[in-house]
């Protein structure tokens, strides 16, 4: 009876992930802006982990689940990729900087956001 509470629990938890993805889905159509839906169920759904509107336990066994099979998700991009060989000879060295640059300004960007709201943390705890 545990295993079948628990894998109910995880449908639970991956289901309101889902949802945050189609909310942003939803919101990336009505704005003017090219936002990828994905992205802004994302930040729609940190903002509600930030407020604490929704408890990490309620999404963090659903979101591991993702995190760990998130190498699978990948395989289709890179067989299409195979498919597209002449268009990477062509503009392979561009896509490279372009890829490099863009993951260096992900990363900084978390990295700044993430010490940001650790200072926030530890300042609103004293």
């Amino acid at each position: 009876m545990k295993v079948v509470k628990g894998f109910s629990f995880l449908l639970l938890q991956l289901a309101v992930l889902v949802l945050f993805y189609f909310i942003g889905m939803m919101i990336s159509s009505w704005i003017p802006f090219p936002i990828p839906g994905s992205v802004i169920g994302m930040l729609l759904l940190l903002l509600c982990l930030q407020f604490k509107i929704i408890k990490i336990q309620w999404v963090k066994q659903g979101a591991t689940l993702l995190i760990v099979h998130m190498p699978l998700l990948f395989i289709p991009i890179l067989a299409g990729l195979i498919q597209h060989l002449d268009l990477l000879r062509a503009h392979g060295l561009t896509l490279v900087v372009i890829t490099a640059l863009s993951t260096w300004l992900v990363l900084a960007t978390a990295s700044l956001l993430s010490q940001w709201l650790l200072k926030k943390q530890v300042s609103s705890n004293e």
